[in-house]
């Protein structure tokens, strides 16, 4: 069987590619202390679809936490930010 656009989806002997659907809740928090800018974030995101696993949805956790100085002048700004990302039941199959 020959592997189609989604738009040869209805042809015959065709096998169509489809999209999944993810499910996202994120919560983020912006506070300012002088020029100072604060900025931690967390993310949930289920639905997740890899080849090696087809049978298998997985879901991510990601947390970011960021820091921003604009007291230079007002045309500059120095922004620092650190994220992690973890597929939560990590196969070893999608390596």
């Amino acid at each position: 069987m020959k592997i189609c656009s989604l738009s040869d989806g209805w042809k015959r002997g065709c096998r169509c590619l489809s999209t999944s659907y993810q499910k996202n809740v994120v919560a983020a928090f912006n506070a300012a202390v002088g020029s100072w800018l604060l900025k931690p974030e967390a993310g949930y995101i289920e639905g997740f679809e890899f080849f090696n696993t087809p049978d298998k949805s997985y879901y991510r956790t990601d947390v970011l936490a960021g820091i921003e100085y604009s007291g230079f002048n007002k045309d500059s700004r120095v922004s620092i930010e650190a994220i992690n990302r973890h597929i939560n039941d990590f196969d070893k199959n999608l390596v």
